[in-house]
């Protein structure tokens, strides 16, 4: 039995399934038996309303209209069955499969509330001798006959004593109550203080344990990226009849994922396509697939189910763990000629991550994009014909086995790898290297420039392995070169706001003039530093990140002048020249302009591809005047009624600005560094690597769509799935719609109307924070939502 062979059996059994998950780690393999109850719930939460709206049609289907509405129903229902197969792989397209570490730790605190104390029993009042009550009521007679008047006083007295023997024991049996209520209260308290410490501990201990899954699988720990891949192939969402069974292997040596996935039989498909009701019979008649459209939607479906597991485990490896992924598809089904359930593999495909990164999925048929990636099938996938895996999982070996002649290479560079991460342990340390040797550690290509898409992958798998990088290409940071030199340090925080790419720009530019004279001071560099914090509002990491571009560049000044060349291919002329003022308002925030900052300004104001009079007259704006003028210059009027030239310059000390025009115009700083963020955000023009197969062509437009001018659509659709943006605009253009007037308009769109209900509310939840889409027939449209979302 392997060692890391911790397994748990999990069940549904309205659903009828069944999955055993394994692992070493029994918190996580906790967490993915969590994921997969999730989706069967649903998926039986699904069935189940299905289930209840067939009950309920059948208890109306007295009436002729409720039947043929329940036919249409069952129509609709049947149709969307069928393009939810048909649309397996587009339906991953828009979720993001990466998986987000925070959200399988428990924050939810011990909610069972902090006992009430049960009240004590009140100890009633002690009777006293002195009370009216227990005084003789003497008579005149009485006071003169001593022994009548003694009589009456005993009486009083014994009546006293009773009352008071009373007492004491109702005060007796009160304190023994009481006593049982104290301990029951105590009991209670510590019982609850109890649970809630077992609950925290428990929910610490789980943390702790995604933790430091999350720092295995960031140091490329192998059972870490084999439970990570199994996780998300869990929380992937499918129809309820995929099984949605599979085992994982995972070679480390070299990189490669065997994926051995459970297809569903060509029967559990969906074959209804219509539902009618036959008036004169009075039942409901349907319609099915032929045998070649059956045909067709399984071998179309087994074909994107492999392609979207591609998808999803490629998308997921934020840390590159995985070069190639081999999908193994296996069906269970009765083999007609012996009548018995046999199991057998289908098909099979192998890719790398490069060849898929190039693959448009959105535009791709699935058997077609199969076969192009060499993948192995029958030439009907309905037939099921056994076929050979391209590569296998064998059970009697460890899930995650090393493969034999691992290269001292790949060695050496995990070891490189994890001697760095040790070295930089704290928020202050920071490991300079060259951009080719961060490449190398994480096998990438050597290549002398990497494109805008390649630098911020390679930006983006140093964040997933728990480090920081900057310049970051991620975060406003241009391309890299590999002669580059970058900061390698541990970051405060994951997250970057968007005017960080902004700050980072103008900091760049910032030390840019402040490295003029190759030699800058602390006090030239506080300088950059004031006026970048009080024109921005920056969070610790980005300060951190600041503070380590800033040293970088010290070291490097030459990489500080890149942004310049990014900023004049997007900024128009007026906003290139705020860029020059805001520079010279930098280099004379001490009020003087030095002839090495007037140099760098002027290749400055070249390199943004300003006119020659550029930088006179951003002077001119901010009133320059000489420190000192040259004997000639005497003689022509004296400095003031000089504007400085680049012989001039040179040839003084230098020359002060008005400082009254410079806080004007760096009081626009904010702004700028605004525009900036947004420049800095944008791709490059340089392109990327293709995206779509070399096989592919681009479709060419009909001549109607050639002449029918684009929809304009409103801004607070662009987040919605792009296939659905035209029939929303389309919608929110009435306040309501009757139910046929809706099929119509989602039949125009060639979408079906619940599915369009669904994806569109989904969205308007999440981002508008409501449904749109109400009610059946009439549908009524939440404009409302749409009008304050706008406002806010």
């Amino acid at each position: 039995m392997s060692k890391y062979d911790y397994h748990v059996t999990i069940r549904h059994d309205g659903l009828g399934k069944y999955r055993v998950i394994r692992g070493a780690d029994p918190n996580l393999v906790e967490s993915v038996a969590q994921a997969q109850q999730r989706v069967w719930s649903e998926q039986y939460t699904k069935k189940l309303e299905i289930a209840e709206r067939r009950r309920v049609r059948e208890e109306q289907k007295q009436e002729l209209e409720d039947s043929l509405g329940v036919a249409d129903e069952r129509t609709l229902e049947a149709q969307e069955a069928i393009e939810e197969f048909r649309n397996l792989l587009a339906a991953t397209l828009h979720v993001d499969d990466r998986i987000v570490w925070n959200k399988l730790k428990r924050d939810q605190r011990f909610s069972q509330p902090y006992p009430e104390e049960h009240p004590f029993l009140q100890f009633p009042q002690e009777p006293q001798s002195d009370e009216t009550r227990y005084q003789p009521q003497l008579s005149l007679i009485d006071k003169f006959i001593r022994s009548s008047a003694e009589k009456k006083e005993q009486a009083a007295y014994a009546i006293f004593q009773y009352d008071h023997s009373k007492w004491q024991e109702m005060v007796a049996s009160i304190q023994v109550t009481n006593q049982k209520i104290y301990q029951t209260n105590v009991r209670e308290i510590e019982d609850w203080q109890r649970c809630a410490a077992d609950h925290e501990t428990a929910r610490c201990k789980h943390n702790e344990a995604i933790e430091s899954s999350s720092a295995d699988y960031k140091a490329l720990n192998p059972e870490a990226i084999l439970n990570y891949c199994d996780l998300v192939l869990s929380e992937s969402k499918y129809p309820e009849c995929c099984p949605q069974n599979f085992e994982l292997t995972y070679l480390h040596a070299t990189k490669t994922l065997v994926v051995e996935y459970q297809l569903p039989a060509p029967s559990d498909l969906p074959r209804i396509t219509e539902v009618k009701f036959v008036r004169l019979k009075g039942e409901f008649v349907e319609t099915e697939l032929t045998k070649v459209q059956s045909e067709q939607l399984y071998e179309d479906a087994a074909c994107q189910i492999a392609i979207r597991t591609l998808h999803e485990l490629f998308e997921a490896d934020v840390v590159l763990a995985l070069d190639s992924v081999v999908f193994n598809g296996w069906v269970s089904a009765v083999n007609s000629g012996t009548g018995n359930i046999e199991t057998r593999f289908v098909l099979s495909v192998r890719a790398g991550r490069a060849a898929f990164s190039e693959i448009n999925l959105r535009h791709v048929k699935a058997r077609a994009c199969f076969d192009s990636l060499g993948g192995a099938a029958g030439s009907k996938l309905a037939d099921l014909r056994v076929i050979t895996p391209l590569s296998s999982i064998n059970q009697k070996e460890d899930r995650f086995p090393i493969a034999k002649g691992i290269s001292e290479k790949d060695t050496v560079m995990r070891g490189e790898w994890q001697e760095l991460v040790k070295s930089i342990s704290e928020p202050t340390d920071v490991h300079y290297l060259k951009l080719s040797s961060v490449a190398e550690l994480f096998s990438f290509p050597a290549q002398e420039k990497y494109s805008t898409s390649v630098s911020r992958e390679l930006a983006g798998a140093v964040r997933a392995r728990g480090l920081a990088m900057e310049p970051d290409a991620g975060f406003g940071g241009t391309a890299y070169r590999a002669e580059d030199e970058v900061a390698l340090f541990r970051p405060l925080s994951d997250s970057v706001t968007t005017a960080y790419g902004g700050a980072s720009a103008l900091l760049q530019l910032c030390v840019m003039i402040a490295v003029a004279d190759e030699n800058p001071t602390e006090d030239e560099l506080e300088v950059a530093r004031n006026f970048i914090s009080k024109h921005s509002t920056l969070t610790s990491h980005e300060l951190q990140r600041l503070q380590f571009l800033e040293k970088l560049l010290c070291r490097n000044p030459t990489l500080a002048k890149r942004p310049l060349s990014q900023m004049a291919k997007r900024l128009a002329v007026v906003q290139r020249y705020r860029v020059g003022e805001v520079l010279v308002c930098v280099a004379g925030a001490d009020g003087v302009i030095s002839s090495s900052e007037w140099a760098a300004l002027d290749r400055a104001c070249r390199t943004l591809e300003l006119p020659p009079s550029a930088l006179d007259d951003i002077f001119r704006r901010l009133g320059a005047t000489f420190e000192e003028a040259t004997a000639e210059e005497s003689l022509l009027g004296g400095p003031s009624d000089l504007m400085p030239t680049r012989a001039t310059v040179l040839s003084t000390s230098g020359f002060r600005l008005d400082m009254t025009r410079v806080a004007a115009i760096s009081n626009e700083t904010a702004e700028i560094i605004s525009l900036l963020s947004m420049v800095m955000g944008e791709d490059d023009t340089e392109p990327d690597s293709p995206q779509i197969p070399a096989t592919a062509t681009a479709p060419t437009p009909t001549e109607s769509q050639q002449q029918e001018p684009p929809i304009k659509l409103p801004a607070w659709l662009a987040t919605l799935n792009s296939q659905f943006q035209p029939i929303a605009g389309r919608i929110v253009s009435k306040p309501s719609w009757t139910c046929s007037e809706f099929q119509n308009l989602a039949s125009e769109f060639k979408l079906m109307p619940l599915g369009v209900r669904d994806v569109i509310n989904e969205w308007a939840d999440e981002h508008l924070g409501d449904f749109l889409i109400e009610g059946e027939d009439p549908i009524t449209v939440n404009i409302h939502i749409i009008t304050k979302s706008s406002n806010g």
